[in-house]
């Protein structure tokens, strides 16, 4: 997924890494949700969660952890 002028665009699951040619940032202390997925942005990193199945994952410069 990713952020339009418009809000939450729904993407493509993939394997694979695809990003639109112009992608927007998500601001730190905002959070959208699309579809069945949940993201949060704060300084420290992002959180991801599959709302149906509390699964997700964080992301950071330094980390990666699923859960």
């Amino acid at each position: 997924m990713w952020l339009s002028a418009d809000g939450a665009e729904d993407g493509v699951c993939t394997g694979g890494v695809q990003v639109p040619q112009e992608a927007n940032v998500l601001p730190y202390g905002s959070a959208l949700i699309s579809c069945d997925f949940g993201c949060a942005s704060e300084e420290n990193g992002l959180t991801c969660v599959h709302l149906p199945g509390g699964r997700g994952f964080f992301v950071s410069r330094e980390n990666f952890s699923p859960f």
